[in-house]
């Protein structure tokens, strides 16, 4: 046997593990994490609704110190009315 032929035949003896294409992974661990990309973006688009003025185009964690400041000024708002 030539070297390729052996080569192929060691090939033929060992399965191939045959590739998901790109965007359909098939594997559990792959698929509960695309679940919870999918989960985490809806709730930060819902999260990024709520605030008035936010830039859809922001990155998420700029989105999210916009936020944290923008529940810091409601809880001083707050404060100020209940001290007059």
């Amino acid at each position: 046997m030539t070297t390729i032929e052996k080569y192929l035949h060691l090939q033929g003896s060992v399965p191939c593990k045959i590739r998901a294409k790109r965007g359909f992974a098939t594997h559990p661990r792959s698929i509960a994490e695309r679940e919870r990309r999918i989960r985490i973006s809806a709730r930060i688009k819902k999260l990024q609704d709520l605030f008035p003025n936010s830039d859809k185009q922001t990155s998420t964690a700029d989105m999210l110190d916009e936020a944290v400041q923008y529940i810091k000024d409601l809880r001083k708002q707050l404060k100020v009315q209940e001290n007059t």
